[in-house]
């Protein structure tokens, strides 16, 4: 693959439950959809982002959408309308040095950003400006996707986590440390991603590839299957991705939890690639966080 359309790819790469009881919630005049500018407090910096407030007096439970990296939230809007009109709040934030977030980004960062943002949307006054109820269900796209399960992981309250188009930084890492043509093209784009005017901040430079070789197995998803066991974890997969394919980084996080004997744990199949919108996956989640996410 060129490396131009590789690039492409990457911005949905590296780029995007709790459930309501009974029916969705209708719009309300007096309690209309909101679109609301935030700015999240972590511990190293503060996080942009943007909650979408379903319509209706609520409280709505929050879906907490994890973007893959660059990321852009122009590649949720259908994904996010879907998620409000099912009675479902949306809460986009951009990981520290992405998009107008403060500073640099790195792969633990990230995972360290999920939970700010859980802490955000829990928060009393956060519950009360956005009409949410406190409940989250998390819902990652790509890179997103391995930033949710291990924020999952990390906070025993998240009842509930799902994946679009995962990418599995361990399987990434292990192709990389094996074959070199390989490892050299992803060097490279990881260089132009975080390079000068590009969208990501990072001080990492050449060691994220080299730390992704070093670290290819604490970095894989499989391990999370324990802490998981206990949670609704939805894995959706598309069948012509090539920059992730399910079977190389889905496939085995389904097969570990399994085996961990995760009950609640699921995984299903659509047509496309890895540039597939997250709108094509947005109806089965929303009717999977109504159905399966205990509140």
């Amino acid at each position: 693959m060129a490396l131009r359309a590789v690039l492409a790819l990457l911005v949905l790469l590296l780029a995007p439950g709790c459930a309501t009881s009974g029916a969705p919630a209708a719009p309300d005049s007096v309690a209309p959809p909101l679109d609301v500018a935030v700015s999240i407090p972590g511990p190293d910096a503060s996080l942009r982002g943007t909650m979408h407030v379903a319509g209706g007096a609520g409280p709505h439970p929050t879906v907490l959408l994890l973007h893959g990296l660059p990321g852009s939230a122009q590649a949720a809007p259908d994904a996010i309308r879907v998620f409000r009109e099912s009675g479902l709040n949306v809460l986009y934030v951009n990981y520290r040095g992405t998009w107008g977030s403060e500073g640099s980004f790195s792969i633990p960062g990230a995972v360290a950003d999920a939970g700010s943002a859980l802490a955000f949307v829990r928060a009393p006054e956060s519950r009360a400006a956005y009409r949410a109820d406190g409940r989250v269900a998390l819902l990652g796209h790509s890179f997103g996707g391995w930033v949710a399960l291990n924020a999952a992981a990390a906070d025993p309250a998240v009842p509930c986590v799902a994946t679009a188009a995962v990418f599995n930084l361990g399987a990434l890492g292990r192709r990389m440390g094996a074959d070199e043509a390989y490892r050299a093209r992803w060097t490279q784009i990881l260089a132009q991603m975080t390079g000068p005017g590009a969208p990501v901040r990072s001080d990492a430079g050449d060691g994220m590839a080299a730390g992704l070789i070093a670290n290819a197995e604490a970095l894989d998803l499989a391990r999370l299957a324990p802490a998981l066991r206990g949670r609704a974890v939805l894995m959706l997969g598309a069948g012509q991705d090539q920059t992730a394919p399910f079977d190389a980084h889905g496939v085995p996080v389904v097969e570990a939890l399994a085996t961990a004997g995760a009950a609640r744990a699921t995984s299903r199949m659509f047509a496309g690639d890895h540039d597939v919108p997250l709108a094509t996956f947005a109806p089965a989640v929303a009717e999977w966080v109504r159905a399966e996410c205990t509140p």
